[in-house]
């Protein structure tokens, strides 16, 4: 049990960011193609974040580059225990922590566009955390346990019981899995700028790092979906996967149709959905249980 557990961490900390940044291009994908365009390859995000930190090789990093490694590592502590089996309300407040770390970086680097990066992702995170928090209530009330191993491998699968959960999962943190961190982390793109220009807030090599840290905390959200089809099945394995990629396309498409949303209209919207959809669907499986 340990050494399948340490393999499972392994693995995540070396291939977390590339399943991350694959996720990303295919989001993209998703996006240009219902735009009309063929897009970039699914493997363009990662290219573009190695050259990135290739340029960014002899920069000094401030101290905002200290908060950018924080969050970082938080994002990677996240994703290890959930890999690791442990308590999924830990794994969802180490993610919040990451956040917390990346909005102290953007306030530190002095520089206008990250100020309202940070205000964004403030905004993003408070109405998202309401349906996170129910992802893992849910699991509790149809499996009996916040573990992630429990859930994973003593529990069958959860999607129907919690369909309701789960859509609002998919649908109310969009802004947590949109197809590019640097749309919220620094908002330049919002001005068709290259990547380049992200040095306005931080150098090259913290904006890369910033963008590996979001796509580890990418896999994790991926991870949750993924474990409303596990039931220690190797058959569901295949399921699972499917199933994020088809949340992908879904957040393609709700990148076209919902392109500005405010802020106060977002956090509406979250948390009514949370109350609605993921209180009836909570007491519904308990009634039934």
């Amino acid at each position: 049990m340990i050494f399948k557990m340490i393999i499972s961490v392994a693995a995540f900390i070396i291939l977390g960011p590339f399943i991350g940044g694959m996720m990303t291009g295919i989001c993209n994908k998703a996006s240009a193609r219902i735009q009309g365009r063929n897009g970039a390859d699914i493997f363009q995000p990662i290219s573009d974040t190695v050259a990135l930190l290739q340029k960014g090789r002899n920069e000094n990093s401030g101290v905002q580059g200290y908060y950018v490694k924080v969050s970082l590592f938080f994002n990677i502590l996240a994703g290890s225990l959930f890999f690791a089996g442990s308590d999924m309300l830990i794994t969802i407040s180490c993610l919040g922590l990451g956040i917390v770390f990346m909005v102290i970086a953007a306030y530190t680097s002095g520089t206008y566009y990250a100020g309202i990066g940070a205000e964004r992702l403030i905004g993003e995170m408070v109405a998202a955390a309401p349906m996170m928090f129910m992802v893992a209530i849910g699991f509790y009330v149809y499996c009996g346990s916040f573990d992630v191993r429990d859930v994973a491998f003593n529990s069958p699968v959860a999607f129907l019981p919690l369909i309701g959960i789960f859509a609002g999962f998919i649908t109310v943190p969009c802004s947590k899995l949109r197809k590019s961190s640097f749309e919220y982390r620094m908002p330049h793109s919002m001005y068709q700028r290259d990547m380049d220009s992200i040095s306005d807030a931080f150098n090259k090599r913290d904006a890369a790092i910033c963008e590996i840290a979001s796509w580890y905390e990418k896999t994790v959200l991926f991870a949750f979906v993924f474990l409303f089809f596990a039931n220690g099945k190797i058959w569901m394995i295949p399921v699972g996967i499917v199933a994020c990629l088809i949340v992908c396309g879904i957040q393609g498409i709700l990148e076209n149709i919902s392109p500005g949303l405010s802020r106060r209209r977002a956090l509406k919207i979250s948390w009514v959905t949370a109350l609605i959809i993921g209180v009836v669907n909570l007491v519904l499986v308990y009634i039934i249980m």
